[in-house]
């Protein structure tokens, strides 16, 4: 079934929550895409288990015809709050190809992800969270380093392993690729940045798995918000992680 309206557009005067609370839709023109578990209006699920999931900004739809291949989605399961989540078998949804406006190439760009990262250290295949671009992406990764779960952003061939976070459960994850430089943040703290300069394809995007023509690497994790944005300031990087940890 459909539960459905309109996406947000950009120029919006209208807010999700309390008057006055700071979403991302303040940060207007920077905001690319969002996608939100507790939009129930935008996502389309039967028998709990979804088939479209459309972002605020644009109704960017990521879908999956597959019945066996759809992700699960719940009201309650990020803590109380919803959640759409891979099985680390074959769920994923996808959006293609990305529309003009996305960051691509070496366009500088952030990425924000509210997730329960579920696989055990015991499994120490590497997992793809989210991922855009194609044969060149942009991703967030879940590997096994010396027994812990480890977050990781690969772009463009280079990758930055977080080396401190243990990534397991509940956890804001922002990616940062600058242009020339790309790094991993975990709960507000900062991995070492590597150089690279981005050359991010425009086929498609992906949730739980990479980018690539054939979805691989699925990831067991839920999903409860993601977001795409152009650079932030300190301060709007602040309240993002401030808007985003109130879940965890």
């Amino acid at each position: 079934m459909r539960i459905g309206s309109r996406p947000f557009r950009h120029g919006s005067r209208m807010k999700i929550g309390p008057k006055g609370t700071w979403t991302p839709l303040v940060l207007s023109s920077s905001l690319i895409a969002w996608w939100d578990a507790s939009r129930s209006d935008l996502i389309t699920q039967a028998g709990g288990v979804v088939s479209s999931w459309r972002d605020i900004v644009g109704g960017y739809a990521a879908i999956q015809a597959t019945g066996a291949a759809q992700p699960a989605y719940s009201a309650t399961g990020f803590n109380g709050f919803p959640v759409i989540s891979g099985d680390g078998v074959d769920d994923e949804l996808t959006f293609a190809p990305l529309p003009a406006g996305f960051p691509t190439g070496a366009t500088a760009c952030e990425e924000w992800y509210l997730v329960d990262q579920k696989s055990l250290v015991a499994d120490t295949t590497t997992r793809t969270i989210g991922s855009y671009g194609g044969a060149v992406t942009r991703s967030l990764r879940r590997l096994v380093t010396t027994g812990v779960n480890r977050a990781q952003t690969s772009d463009s061939g280079s990758t930055v392993s977080h080396g401190t976070a243990d990534f397991s459960n509940r956890h804001v994850v922002r990616l940062i690729a600058t242009g020339t430089q790309v790094n991993i943040e975990v709960d507000g703290v900062a991995g070492v940045a590597a150089s690279q300069v981005s050359a991010t394809s425009t086929s498609r995007l992906r949730f739980f798995a990479g980018s690539g023509t054939s979805a691989a690497a699925f990831a067991l994790a839920g999903i409860s918000e993601r977001v795409i944005t152009l650079p932030l300031s300190a301060t709007n990087a602040a309240l993002m992680l401030a808007y985003l940890s109130r879940r965890l």
